[in-house]
C-alpha cells in the first residue's frame, strides 16, 4: 500500500493532539515538494484537501516554528486556490466543499452562514455529517477579533446548528458519500465521531497575532455607517445586517491594496480627495455577496481596480478636454484612436504580463513621447502618454491575452468608443454652457445633435464605462481562447443586456448628480428638449419652452430608467437558458454592481470635482 500523505499529516495531529510528540520530518522528507505536499510520491495533480490536512498537522504540531517555511507553503498553496476559485478536490465530492488569509477566512464564514439552512443544517440533504463539519469550522473562525460584528450571528449559527443534530441523533451513524477514492464512500464511525466533537467543541481563544491585527484595528463605527447607508438601497432591502457588516469588513481589507496602486496610471494632478475610492471595494464584495453566487477572487480583484481606473480615466479626460481646446478635439480623437490601435492584439510586450502597471514613458524636459510628440502641446503629450498606460493596461492585461480574437477586437473597440464618448459629452457641456441658466431649473439643451433616446443609447451609454467595462469582464471570465457567448443568439442577448444595463447606469448618474452637473455645466439627461413638453397654451410668448421644474423631469427619467430595468431582466432570464451556469453568475454580479453604483448615485454623489 502507498504511503499517502492525508493519513500521515492526521496521524501526526492526533498523535500530538493526545500528548504523544510526533515530528513531521519523515512527512515533510515523503510529500513535500517545490510549491505544496503531494498526496502521493506518484502524484500527478495537487490536493487541496490534502494540503489542508497537512497544514493542520503543522499547526498543531508542538514546535511550529520548525516547520515555518513548509507553514508558508501549505498556507500560499491553499489560499492561491481558493483566490482563483479553484476548489474542486479529487477526493472529496463537490457538494461537501463549504466554502490571501484574512479575506479568505472572512470568506469562509459568510458563506457557510449563508449556507445554512432553515432547520439548522447544513448540506442539500440535511446531512449530520456536513452540520458536524460547518460547526467545526465556524466555531475555529471564532477565533477572529471582529469586535462583535458577526461573532454573534457565528454563534447563534453554531447553536442552530446543534439543536439539529440533537433532534437527529438517532442518524449520527448514518454516513454520507461525501468522499472519493475510485468510488464515493464514508464512514459511519468518522460520522459519529464529527458529530460528538461538533456538539462538544469548546470555543478557542481571539487571536493576537500581527496577522489579526489588521482585522482588529478595522474601524467599527466606519463599517456601520456603511452598513446603514446600504442597508436602505433597495438592492439590499433584504439583506441580513450580518452580511452587510461581513461584505464590508472584506471590502475594507481590500481597500488599503487599491490604495497602494491608485495613481500608478494615473496621477490624479489638481484633484479633489477621490470619494468615490472607498465605494469601490466595498461595492463588489457586497455584491458578490449578496446572491451567494461567487466568482473568483482574482477576477473580484482586477474588476475593482478597472472600477477605480474607469473613475479615473473620467477624472482625467474632464479636466484635459475643455472648451479651449474644441479646434484640437479631431487631433485627440486620432491619438486615442492611435492608442488603442497600438495596444490591442496579442503581441502585448513581455514587460506588461508581469507588471500590470506600466510606468509612463515621458520625456518631461523635452517634452516628447518616444520622440514622437516633440512639437505637440504640453498636454496633449501627457494626454497621450497616458492614454497609452491606460490602454495597454486594458488591451495587454496577461487574462485578455488569452482572450479570443475576437473578444479582444470587441474590447478595444469599446475602450476606442469609451473615451471618444468624453469628447462628445466635452462639445456638449461647452455648447450647453453657453446658454443661460437658471439655478432652480434645468438648462434645455438646445443644440443637440440627437434625440434623448439616440443620444442615451449611443454617446451617453459609452460615456459610463459600462459597455467597455462588460467587455473587459466577460473576456476575463472566460476560459483561454473560448468565448462567454459562443453563437450569435448570446451574443446578441449579451450585447442587448449591456446597452439596457448602460443606459439604465446613466440615469440613474444623472439622477443623483443633477445639481453637480447644473454647478458644473455638465450635460444630463434632464437638459434635454423630451424632459420639458407642455400641454398647448404652457410656452412662453415668443415661443420657447417653459422648463419643468427639477423634481417633474428628476420622476420622468427615473420612469424611463425603470423601463431600462426590465428589459435588462428580460435579456438575463433570456440567456440565462442559454449559457452556462458559471456565466450566468458572472453577469448577475456584474448586473448586480452596475444598478448598486445607479442606486449609490441617487442616494449620494461620490463623483469628485476639478479644482
Amino acid at each position: 500500500m502507498l504511503a499517502d500523505v492525508d493519513d500521515t499529516a492526521k496521524t501526526i495531529f492526533t498523535l500530538n493532539r493526545i500528548g504523544k510528540t510526533t515530528s513531521a520530518f519523515a512527512m515533510k522528507t515523503e510529500f513535500e515538494t517545490e510549491n505544496y505536499f503531494k498526496t502521493y510520491k506518484i502524484e500527478s495533480n495537487s490536493s487541496l484537501s490534502a494540503n489542508c490536512n497537512v497544514l493542520i498537522s503543522l499547526l498543531e504540531s508542538t514546535n511550529p516554528t520548525e516547520n515555518i517555511l513548509q507553514i508558508q507553503k501549505a498556507t500560499k498553496y491553499v489560499c492561491g486556490r481558493w483566490w482563483d476559485n479553484k476548489l474542486e478536490d479529487k477526493w472529496l465530492s463537490s457538494d461537501v466543499r463549504d466554502y490571501q488569509v484574512l479575506v479568505v477566512l472572512l470568506q469562509i464564514m459568510t458563506r457557510l452562514l449563508s449556507a445554512q439552512q432553515d432547520d439548522g443544517s447544513w448540506g442539500g440533504t440535511a446531512s449530520c455529517e456536513q452540520t458536524s463539519y460547518a460547526i467545526l469550522a465556524l466555531n475555529s473562525l471564532l477565533c477572529l477579533p471582529s469586535d462583535g460584528l458577526c461573532q454573534a450571528q457565528v454563534r447563534k449559527a453554531i447553536r442552530e446548528g446543534r439543536n439539529f443534530l440533537h433532534r437527529r441523533n438517532d442518524c449520527w451513524d448514518q454516513e454520507a458519500l461525501l468522499w472519493i477514492e475510485k468510488v464515493t464512500y464514508g464512514s459511519s464511525i468518522l460520522c459519529q465521531a464529527y458529530c460528538l466533537s461538533a456538539m462538544h467543541v469548546s470555543e478557542p481563544e481571539i487571536l493576537t497575532s500581527i496577522e489579526t491585527e489588521t482585522l482588529r484595528r478595522l474601524n467599527k463605527q466606519e463599517v456601520t455607517k456603511y452598513a446603514q447607508f446600504f442597508a436602505v438601497l433597495p438592492i439590499f432591502a433584504e439583506q441580513p445586517l450580518w452580511k452587510l457588516n461581513a461584505s464590508l469588513t472584506e471590502g475594507f481589507l481590500l481597500l488599503p491594496q487599491l490604495q497602494a496602486v491608485r495613481t500608478r496610471i494615473f496621477q490624479r494632478k489638481q484633484m479633489e480627495e477621490d470619494k468615490y475610492l472607498t465605494y469601490i471595494p466595498l461595492a463588489w464584495t457586497l455584491s458578490n455577496n449578496l446572491n451567494n453566487k461567487f466568482v473568483s477572487n482574482t477576477i473580484l480583484w482586477e474588476m475593482t481596480v478597472i472600477s477605480m481606473i474607469n473613475y479615473q480615466a473620467d477624472e482625467f479626460m474632464e479636466s484635459v478636454i475643455k472648451p479651449s481646446h474644441e479646434t484640437q478635439f479631431t487631433l485627440i480623437e486620432d491619438i486615442i484612436k492611435e492608442v488603442c490601435s497600438s495596444s490591442s492584439g496579442r503581441n502585448g510586450s513581455q514587460n506588461q504580463a508581469q507588471d500590470p502597471f506600466p510606468e509612463a514613458n515621458i520625456d518631461w524636459k523635452s517634452g516628447s513621447i518616444n520622440g514622437d510628440a516633440q512639437h505637440q502641446e504640453s498636454y496633449l503629450v501627457e494626454m497621450r502618454n497616458t492614454l497609452s498606460v491606460f490602454a495597454s493596461y486594458v488591451l495587454r492585461h496577461p487574462k485578455i491575452q488569452q482572450a479570443t480574437s475576437f473578444a479582444q477586437n470587441s474590447l478595444k473597440n469599446e475602450l476606442e468608443k469609451f473615451l471618444i464618448a468624453h469628447l462628445a459629452q466635452g462639445q456638449d457641456n461647452a455648447n450647453l454652457a453657453l446658454q443661460n441658466s437658471t439655478a432652480n431649473v434645468p438648462s434645455i439643451f438646445q443644440t443637440s445633435k440627437y434625440t434623448y433616446y439616440d443620444w442615451v443609447h449611443t454617446v451617453s451609454a459609452d460615456h459610463s464605462s459600462c459597455p467597455y467595462s462588460f467587455a473587459f469582464f466577460t473576456a476575463m471570465i472566460a476560459l483561454p481562447n473560448a468565448d462567454c457567448f459562443p453563437d450569435i443568439q448570446s451574443k446578441y442577448l449579451a450585447q442587448d443586456l449591456c446597452r439596457h444595463l448602460a443606459t439604465m447606469c446613466r440615469q440613474y448618474n444623472d439622477l443623483g448628480s443633477l445639481l453637480r452637473d447644473r454647478a458644473e455645466s455638465n450635460l444630463n439627461s434632464v437638459n434635454f428638449p423630451e424632459f420639458h413638453l407642455h400641454q398647448v397654451g404652457e410656452h412662453r410668448s415668443d415661443g420657447k419652452v417653459i422648463p419643468s421644474s427639477d423634481e417633474s423631469a428628476k420622476a420622468a427619467l427615473f420612469e424611463i430608467a425603470q423601463y431600462e430595468r426590465e428589459y435588462v431582466a428580460i435579456a438575463l432570464a433570456k440567456l440565462e437558458k442559454i449559457v452556462s451556469p458559471d456565466v450566468m453568475n458572472a453577469l448577475k454580479l456584474f448586473v448586480d454592481v452596475t444598478d448598486l453604483f445607479g442606486q449609490i448615485y441617487v442616494a449620494r454623489d461620490i463623483a469628485i470635482r476639478l479644482r
